[in-house]
This record gives structure tokens, sequence and C-alpha cells, in this order.
């Protein structure tokens, strides 16, 4: 069951026709198309409002003798707010990628996605360290942020190394053997040969 005081608000919204499913007093369900006629005043605008201001709705719906009526208000769709980014974190040395659009939220729950031009001109994304990058919302004179944080490169794998040498060879010997350097891989996908420091023990 749906009140038909909710009904009349929500079409005065959107100006259309709707079934509603009206229960009398014998408890009897009945889906009946009701129309509706909005009155500023005394005048009739129509069957849907663009504008702002305070009216009368009259639901008509066929059997029934007499109008229901209600006052509706209806306010100005405006911005709520502009939905504030995430930070972005990236790896010294790499490129950023800013968000293209912002989340714009209104008044009557909906969202608008909106084009963003952002001023990186105080970006390094060379330098480690968190920064504030300032954007402009098409259409809004307010600004937005987003922050980036720029973080030292670092190793996050090492190449196994693999040699051969016969069955009771000398610690010393196998030492002389082993690689010098080792391909290091770091979190922002670059690789280098790297310096290591063998400890080899006994080997059976």
């Amino acid at each position: 069951y749906v009140s038909l005081g909710f009904m009349m608000c929500k079409k005065v919204y959107d100006g259309k026709y709707h079934n509603l499913e009206v229960i009398d007093n014998q408890y009897d369900n009945t889906v009946y198309t009701v129309f509706y006629e909005i009155y500023e005043g005394t005048s009739y605008i129509g069957t849907s409002v663009k504008d702002a201001g305070t009216y009368t709705v009259k639901a008509i719906i066929k059997g029934y003798d007499k109008a229901v009526e209600a006052t509706v208000e209806v306010v100005a769709n405006e911005v709520k707010e502009i939905v504030p980014f995430e930070d972005i974190t990236i790896i010294e040395g790499t490129s950023v990628t800013l968000p293209e659009k912002a989340t714009v939220s209104y008044t009557n729950t909906t969202t608008k996605d909106t084009a963003v031009t952002w001023n990186t001109a105080d970006l390094n994304t060379n330098k480690v360290g968190e920064y504030t990058v300032t954007g402009t919302v098409n259409g809004f004179d307010n600004t937005v942020t987003v922050k980036v944080i720029v973080e030292a490169d670092y190793i996050v794998s090492l190449a196994n190394a693999y040699v051969e040498f016969e069955l009771g060879t000398a610690a010393a010997k196998v030492s002389e053997v082993l690689p010098k350097t080792v391909t290091a891989t770091w979190a922002s996908a670059k690789t280098t040969e790297e310096d290591v420091k063998w400890t080899v023990g006994t080997i059976d």
C-alpha cells in the first residue's frame, strides 16, 4: 500500500500519470489510474512544474466524485556537495592519473559526473612528498582538491640465482662461482642489477 499523499508529491516532480493501488473500507484492493492537476493559487498550470514554489495538487481518480487535494512545496534543486576524491598514491618517477570527472550530488538525491580540469603546476612526481592538486569543475565556481602522495621507490622482488658445482666442493670455491649481482624488480616496474653478498655454510 502506498499513501496517496506520497504519490502526489512524486507526480509533481516528474509530471506523469500513475496507477495507484487503493484499499477501500472493505479492505478490497483496486488499481486505479490517477490523474494529477497542478494549480498555483487558483490558476491551473498543467501536470508538472519546473519552478520552485507552493502548489495545490489535485488527484482525480475515475469513479470517485471528489478530487483529493494536497499542498506541495517544490524547492530548487541545488548542489549539495561535490563528492571528495580519495588520496592517490604513486611511486616516485612514475606518472599519475588524476580523476577525469567529479561526482556532483544534488538536493533531490541525484548525482552527475562532471569534467574536472586540474592544475598540476606544483606537482612533482619525481620527488617524494605529499601534494595537494587543485581543480575546477565545469560549470561551478568552487574548486576541488585531491591529495597525491609520492612514495620512494623500493625493491619488491629479487631474481633467484642458480649455480652448479661438484659434490664435495669446498665452500670457498662455491663462493667464487656465485653471481656478484642479482636482478632486482622495483615497485616502479624498473629492473636493476644489485650487488649481492653471499653467506655460504657447510655443503653436504
